[in-house]
């Protein structure tokens, strides 16, 4: 399974950048500036037999409170049984409920998360771009590392895609809230404790 994910990643490898037409991205470089550049990016590492980042560790990434949004909610450790580290955060902004940011961190380390991992690099490595009259879903390189980003203008949600540092899959969505605000929650991670 693993050997086909990468012949099919390598089949359609990205081959440019492309943004929405007639889209003006609702994010601006400076939302980017806790991604990782090319020099950030560490050498191959061997995942498989890494150890996992304790979920203490994992609580620390989170703030009670980023840009106006609280955190109401936490799940760690729900992953152990799969002898994978994993944490899910819900936050939601102080006045008005109904926008809310969830985001779901999975460490890549150990053999079954190493596995998914390299499956999810494989489909950021895909050059993906779907428009539609209700927004976008596409795929494109940012400072270094590939990212995906979805906008649904009907059902007011928005996504985030990312792998940081070769070894945390970023998974982040949005309901009432834009991309924008998504960075922004982003941004205001202690992403140190991820190096």
């Amino acid at each position: 399974m693993v050997f086909g994910l990468a012949l099919m990643g390598m089949e359609f490898s990205c081959q440019e950048n492309r943004r929405p037409p007639n889209q003006e991205s609702t994010t601006t470089p400076k939302e980017y500036k806790k991604l990782n550049t090319k020099s950030d990016v560490p050498p191959e590492i061997d995942l498989n037999n890494t150890i996992q980042i304790p979920k203490e560790n994992f609580k620390k990434l989170f703030p009670e409170e980023v840009a106006g949004f609280l955190k109401i909610r936490t799940l760690a450790g729900h992953k152990e049984s799969m002898e994978m580290s994993a944490i899910q955060v819900i936050y939601q902004h102080r006045t008005d409920s109904s926008k809310t940011i969830l985001i779901d961190v999975l460490d890549g380390a150990g053999p079954v998360a190493s596995v998914l991992l390299s499956g999810t690099v494989q489909k950021l490595n895909l050059d993906f771009e779907e428009l539609n009259a209700d927004g976008h879903n596409l795929i494109h390189e940012l400072n270094g590392s590939r990212v995906r980003e979805k906008v649904n203008l009907k059902s007011k949600t928005s996504e985030l895609e990312f792998v940081r540092n070769g070894r945390y899959h970023f998974f982040t969505k949005g309901n009432e809230v834009n991309l924008s605000d998504l960075w922004t929650i982003i941004n205001g991670l202690d992403m140190e404790i991820l190096d």
